[in-house]
């Protein structure tokens, strides 16, 4: 049974192989840690139990957090605990596959403005039907009669990307569990 403590160890030793820059390996084990204040002793010492309740242990961590950090910081969080965990069940038990692990580089240069043409959603984009939708100058704005009567309002510019519109509907899938 593998520990969370063994992930640390697989960054610094990530690290120090450079398979991970200093700041990436730094991130994720900044992330590892505010996931790990919220852990129970059961999720401390089996990292399968720590990835199954990893979505209630999220919703944990966010309640505690969301005064600190914005929803965004807190996805990001959660998505570098998967990336650790994932690297980490991947590269880090055997030495063989460490040795031979060549991570993707990631070159970051300047961003060109978005076209116009990306600002559509794909027709395979499958969407929700959208109870009430209202138009207003720049906006769309969506709103929701919830069960207690309260209502849930979404505003999302027109020229929101497919990228961005991605972003909103993880940002909320993350908040909640979803169940079909």
């Amino acid at each position: 049974m593998t520990k969370v403590v063994e992930v640390y160890d697989f960054i610094d030793s990530a690290i120090k192989s450079r398979k991970y820059p200093e700041n990436t390996g730094l991130a994720l084990k900044t992330a590892l840690k505010l996931f790990e204040v919220e852990l129970s002793n059961e999720e401390k010492e089996s990292i399968d139990l720590f990835k199954s309740n990893l979505d209630r242990i999220y919703n944990e961590v966010f309640q505690k957090n969301k005064s600190r950090f914005s929803v965004d910081s807190l996805a990001t969080y959660k998505s570098r605990v998967n990336k650790a965990i994932g690297d980490f069940e991947k590269y880090g038990l055997d030495p063989s596959k460490m040795a031979n692990w060549q991570p993707k580089t990631i070159s970051r240069g300047k961003r060109s403005p978005k076209k116009a043409e990306e600002t559509i959603l794909p027709p395979s984009a499958s969407m929700p039907e959208i109870p009430a939708l209202e138009s207003r100058i720049n906006f769309n704005r969506v709103q929701i009669t919830l069960k207690d009567n309260t209502r849930a309002t979404i505003e999302i510019p027109v020229t929101a990307s497919s990228l961005e519109v991605k972003k909103i509907i993880t940002i909320l899938s993350s908040l909640y569990e979803i169940t079909d």
